[in-house]
């Protein structure tokens, strides 16, 4: 592995047909400024898509 580079881990259990994902991503070395630009983006897409959804039910 080398340094600034990213790592995607996921890991998944199933129990009685219930699916439950985990997943995780580890930067290793400093991250540069376009991954902290992207991270804030997708952080704040999610959390409106929740929102949204949360209220429409």
């Amino acid at each position: 592995m080398r340094a600034d580079k990213s790592i995607f881990f996921e890991l998944a259990g199933v129990h009685k047909h219930y699916h439950c994902p985990l997943s995780r991503t580890y930067y290793l070395g400093k991250p540069t400024q376009r991954y902290w630009t992207l991270r804030r983006l997708l952080w704040t897409a999610c959390r409106l898509a929740s929102r949204r959804e949360c209220r429409e039910l």
